[in-house]
C-alpha cells in the first residue's frame, strides 16, 4: 500500500502458481501511498489504495458471467493483508458482502500501523515487533506515508487491528497466514483471535520457520512451502467446489 506493483515478478508468479491449482486469479494495481507505478502513476495516502480495491472488486462482479467466474474471495500479502481485511469491513458497511462469498484471506497482515518496541499497543502487537526484531522489516512506519491521521483516528478501514468485535460481527469467514519470524505474526494472530469473539468463521495458519510473506517470494528457496500456501489459497476460494489442478514443475 505504500509501494509495489502487481506486475513484479514475485507477484505474477505466485498468482500464476495459484491459477495452477484450479482457480482464476484477477490482480489489482491500486494507487500506491509514497511510491508511483507504471500502471498507478498518482499516488495518493488512504483511503485511495483501498477504494482503488474495492472498485476492482465491484468490476469483477458485474464481470463475473463474462468471465465465467463463480464465487469471488479477497486476498492479499501484507500491506494487502491489510486491504483484503479493509475491502470486507467495507463491503459489511456497505451492506455488499455479496461481492466475496468465498471471504478474506490475509497472508501476514500488516493491520496495526505501528510497532512500539517496548510495549504491545494495548494488546494489538503480541510480542513478535520485539522477538522479531532483527527482521529487515523493523524500520518501516507506513502509517506516516499512507494513513497516520487514520491511525491517530484509530479508523479500521486503515488500520483493520482497531476494528471492535462489535464491528466484526457478521465479517465473512477469513484465513489470516502469518510467517514464524515476521514483526508481523501476532498482530494477525490476535486479529484472528478477534474474529473468533465475534462469531466468525475462521482460520489461522502459521509458516513455520520463516520471514515476512516468504511462502509467495521465495520460490526458488522453498517451493514446497510456496506451493502449499497457493492451494490453501485456491482451496479456501472454491470453499469445497472441486479444482483441476495444472501440474507445477517445483525448482
Amino acid at each position: 500500500m505504500a509501494s509495489m506493483s502487481m506486475r513484479l515478478n514475485n507477484f505474477q508468479l505466485f498468482a500464476r502458481l495459484v491459477a495452477r491449482q484450479g482457480v482464476a486469479v484477477c490482480l489489482v494495481e491500486f494507487r500506491n501511498s509514497v511510491t508511483p507505478t507504471e500502471a498507478a502513476r498518482t499516488i495518493a495516502p488512504f483511503p485511495a489504495g483501498l477504494n482503488d480495491c474495492f472498485t476492482g472488486l465491484e468490476w469483477l462482479d458485474a464481470n463475473r458471467a463474462e468471465l465465467g467466474i463463480g464465487a469471488v474471495c479477497v486476498a492479499g500479502e501484507s500491506g494487502g493483508g491489510n486491504l483484503a481485511i479493509a475491502t470486507a469491513l467495507k463491503a459489511k458497511r456497505e451492506g455488499k458482502l455479496a461481492l466475496l462469498p468465498s471471504g478474506v484471506f490475509a497472508l501476514c497482515p500488516y493491520i496495526a500501523g505501528n510497532w512500539p518496541q517496548d510495549e504491545q499497543n494495548n494488546g494489538t502487537l503480541g510480542t513478535s515487533h520485539i522477538d522479531n526484531a532483527q527482521s529487515p522489516m523493523t524500520p518501516l512506519m507506513q502509517a506516516v506515508g499512507y494513513g497516520l491521521e487514520a491511525f491517530q483516528a484509530g479508523d479500521p478501514l486503515a488500520w483493520p487491528s482497531f476494528a471492535t468485535v462489535e464491528e466484526l460481527e457478521g465479517f465473512p469467514r477469513t484465513v489470516i497466514s502469518v510467517n514464524e519470524g515476521d514483526v508481523f505474526r501476532d498482530e494477525g494472530v490476535l486479529f484472528y483471535r478477534k474474529l473468533l469473539a465475534a462469531g466468525v468463521v475462521a482460520e489461522c495458519r502459521q509458516v513455520m520457520g520463516t520471514p515476512h510473506a516468504a511462502d509467495i517470494n521465495m520460490f526458488t528457496t522453498i517451493p514446497e512451502v510456496c506451493l502449499s500456501t497457493a492451494r490453501a489459497m485456491a482451496d479456501f476460494a472454491a470453499d469445497g467446489e472441486p479444482l483441476q489442478r495444472m501440474a507445477t514443475a517445483m525448482p
